[in-house]
Order: C-alpha cells, then structure tokens, then sequence
C-alpha cells in the first residue's frame, strides 16, 4: 500500500512529506495501528517540529482496537510530514483532518 491523503481520513504506511510547510491543517485525530510491538512512529509538521511520537507496547495488525495507540487534538500544524513509521511494515496511522483550514 502507499500514502491516501485523497479521503478523510489519511491512510498514511511511509514516511513521506504529506504536506509542506505553508499549508495549516488542524488534525483531529490520529490513530496508529502498529504492525508489531516496538515499532516507532514519529509525525512532525513541516517545519521539522516533533509533534507526536510514540513506542508501540504491542502490535494491532488487523485494525483492531487493541494495540491501536490514539491522539487526540485538534492540533494545529503547519504543513505534515510522517518522519518514521518503523518496523516491519509499520502499520497503519489514519490522520483526522478537520475539513476547515486554520
């Protein structure tokens, strides 16, 4: 699988700049489902500032709730970009757009 930023909400599986800086969004939500215990998972906005990181304790790889690790916003950003989502495959992260911009 690859990126979807075409739907709310995004399914993000590879590091990648979703968005520069210069684009505001406000997140919602973010939910992480890690394909395995340890993975990492780091979101920072655009201009490099960590806003979330995290060690998954156990893996969800089906999508069920449990092993799944939850953000809750809103949070205003500037730009985003998905630094490191590590491990095998990394899981799965659904980003919850708030459909109004900043």
């Amino acid at each position: 699988m690859s990126n979807s930023t075409v739907a709310n909400p995004w399914i993000l599986d590879t590091a990648a700049t979703i968005l520069a800086a210069g684009n505001p969004i406000i997140v919602e939500k973010m939910i992480w489902y890690p394909a395995a215990a340890n993975d990492d998972l780091i979101v920072k906005d655009g201009n490099g500032n960590v806003v979330w990181t995290v060690r998954a304790m156990t893996g969800a790889t089906s999508n069920e709730i449990y092993g799944a690790v939850n953000f809750t916003g809103p949070l205003e950003m500037d730009g985003f970009e998905l630094d490191t989502i590590e491990g095998d495959a990394g899981g799965t992260l659904y980003v919850y757009i708030r459909r109004d911009r900043v």
